[in-house]
């Protein structure tokens, strides 16, 4: 459990630096939030999907609902860390754009691994003249 709780604090930290502008967390755990990087390059963090546009979601170990995909800026970035190897399909299928992810496994008490994906995603570009419909 140890190993899982580090390996997952590592990557939190990592998701909260590379957040930007207006960002909209999640919550669930609170140990990364003060590696947001506020006055430069964070302008803002908050916890209420109602405040939105947002520049930038976090989202830990929870798939955002429809709702907080709504309040993400047109160009704004979805960072994830979620359990299970259909996130990226999932994300897909409700129209945002994977632009990175990683797959892992970090081992539980049981010893059996587990699957995980940290990924970005983001709503697709308008193509050159296009005109939003």
């Amino acid at each position: 459990m140890a190993k899982l709780a580090s390996e997952l604090r590592v990557r939190r930290r990592a998701l909260a630096g590379a957040a930007h502008g207006r960002v909209l967390d999640l919550g669930g755990w609170t140990d990364h939030l003060d590696a947001y990087a506020v006055g430069n390059g964070v302008e803002s963090v908050v916890t209420d999907p109602g405040s939105g546009p947002f520049d930038t979601v976090v989202s830990i170990l929870e798939t955002p609902s429809d709702t907080v995909l709504d309040a993400l800026a047109d160009d704004g970035q979805l960072l994830l860390l979620g359990r299970g190897r259909d996130l990226p399909a999932e994300l897909r299928a409700r129209g945002l754009v994977v632009t990175d992810l990683d797959r892992f496994e970090v081992r539980s008490r049981t010893g059996r691994p587990r699957p995980y994906v940290q990924l970005r995603a983001r709503r697709p570009l308008s193509s050159p003249g296009s005109s939003p419909s």
